[in-house]
């Protein structure tokens, strides 16, 4: 007597067969067709481990990303439209932080200007009668409107490049070099690669090329020449190192990207000096490129345990062959029912014959992981990569330079969700380097800081703070929400700022050739 009612045990199914046992009968079948499925699959799974993951993919590498300086040298005299040459001490006074340099196109030159008490027409403060010009203090401002400009206090002449007072010289740069020397450090290998050892300039495109000219930089950025000259702008340079640390060898490129070409970049500096006991000073405005430059060096060095992780996912891989094998003979061969009653035969658990069942179930986990590898050495190749601008967010984050991650995120829409080469991204960065403002402009931009997304080691964002035991999630969770309208107010602000800009260059284009 069973445990439960009869009539319940007779309407349950027989448990021998929901919790039947399938264990793998081997069938050889005579049918060069299933032959060829099995051996085609299993040459394609051997081609795609030995060419693409261990020759082209150098997979049984271990790799390690990591970035270092570059020092760039500027080559060649620049000659102006008007026939003057501008050698590299008069031209290239590198404003700002270091690892940039400046090469100027355009030039305006105010000379002489005097601050005898004077009161000059100033292009900033324009009128249209007296009026306009009551700024309610007469020592700073006459009300006193002359040729369209208010008469301020100021450094006289006042700088206008519409006026025969400011010299104005347009500098070619088709044949300006730069010359770079970089240095990148590998951490886990302990070795450095630097070539500011090198003693001799070579040129693009040569093979080893450590001197560009400025044109070919420009060019990389698909941008025209054409467009840098009125207004200049700032390009990112990243020099890129891949080396294979086994044979010791490294090729190094660079890659370009411009960050700011609608603003522009011009800086000033002055000359001070004293004639016939006046105090006078000479204005240079300089409108030019300016360059920032980082290197970043992709190192590879064979290891064991990468080695055995290929292998044993190129043997799982090789299973589909008898799984697609198994479909083709179960479902598409006119024999399938044949080779069906061959392939499986169902025995009671209590029969002395021998135990055989179904290969499915073993079939089916080897599917899983083959999925599972397809999938992982897919994905990075198709979807995370390194770019110029992810390079350029990790050193603004890691220096927590809060100016640089509100130009590269202003600069691109996709930079808040881009992932490089080992699945990170500004959200992992952010977290790491505990920097609240970069994880307020993730909210801000549309990104979101605790997303379950992972990385090539499978962890979220937010493991790369949970996982440090000098970081509190929580209390660098708040600091970032507090941030949130402040940084959105600022992004409003910008873009305001950059719509007005807009509205007054098509002003000034529209009344350009009306007024002079």
């Amino acid at each position: 007597m069973g445990l439960l009612p009869a009539w319940i045990e007779e309407g349950l199914p027989d448990a021998d067969h929901v919790f039947a046992y399938d264990t793998v009968k081997l069938v050889r079948i005579l049918d060069r067709r299933l032959g060829f499925i099995y051996w085609g699959v299993q040459a394609l799974v051997a081609f795609y481990m030995i060419v693409i993951v261990f020759i082209m993919n150098k997979a049984y590498q271990d790799t390690e990303k990591s970035t270092g300086w570059m020092l760039t040298q500027v080559l060649q005299p620049q000659i102006s439209h008007l026939g003057i040459s501008w050698d590299v001490y008069d031209r290239i006074t590198n404003p700002g932080e270091a690892d940039a340099v400046f090469i100027p196109t355009r030039i305006l030159i105010t000379r002489g200007q005097t601050q005898e008490d004077e009161y000059c027409e100033s292009p900033s403060h324009p009128c249209k009668e007296a009026r306009d010009c009551n700024v309610g203090d007469p020592q700073v401002q006459r009300m006193e409107c002359q040729n369209g400009f208010c008469m301020r206090r100021q450094w006289c002449p006042a700088e206008n490049e519409n006026w025969a007072t400011t010299e104005t010289h347009y500098l070619e740069f088709d044949n300006v070099e730069l010359w770079f020397k970089s240095y990148v450090h590998y951490h886990k290998f302990g070795l450095d690669v630097t070539t500011a050892d090198e003693k001799a300039s070579i040129k693009y495109p040569q093979r080893g090329a450590n001197t560009y000219r400025l044109q070919d930089l420009i060019r990389m950025t698909n941008y025209a020449p054409e467009e840098f000259v009125e207004l200049g702008a700032v390009m990112v340079l990243n020099g890129l190192f891949d080396c294979n640390l086994d044979t010791e060898l490294c090729e190094m490129k660079v890659e370009t990207a411009t960050v700011d070409t609608k603003t522009g970049f011009n800086h000033v500096y002055e000359n001070i000096y004293f004639e016939n006991g006046v105090r006078k000073r000479d204005v240079y405005r300089m409108y030019g490129i300016r360059v920032l430059t980082l290197a970043t060096g992709f190192g590879g060095k064979t290891k064991f345990s990468q080695i055995v992780l290929q292998l044993s996912s190129g043997i799982a891989l090789l299973g589909t062959a008898e799984l697609i094998a198994d479909f083709w003979l179960m479902n598409c061969v006119p024999e399938r029912k044949h080779y069906t009653e061959q392939k499986i035969k169902q025995m009671d658990a209590a029969s002395d014959a021998f135990l055989s069942a179904t290969c499915q179930f073993p079939m089916f986990r080897i599917a899983i992981a083959v999925c599972a590898s397809l999938v992982r050495h897919s994905l990075a190749d198709e979807s995370w990569q390194d770019t110029p601008i992810l390079t350029s967010l990790w050193q603004a984050t890691s220096s927590k330079d809060n100016d640089a991650i509100d130009r590269l995120l202003d600069s691109s829409e996709s930079a808040v969700s881009s992932r490089s080469g080992d699945g990170r991204g500004l959200a992992w960065w952010a977290w790491e380097f505990q920097n609240e403002y970069a994880l307020a402009s993730i909210i801000v931009n549309g990104g979101d800081i605790l997303s379950e997304d992972e990385d090539e080691a499978g962890k979220p964002a937010y493991r790369m703070c949970s996982d440090s035991s000098d970081c509190d999630k929580e209390s660098l969770l708040q600091k970032a929400k507090g941030l949130v309208e402040d940084v959105k107010k600022a992004k409003e602000q910008r873009a305001a700022e950059r719509e007005k800009e807009d509205f007054d260059d098509e002003d000034e284009e529209e009344l350009g050739d009306d007024e002079f």
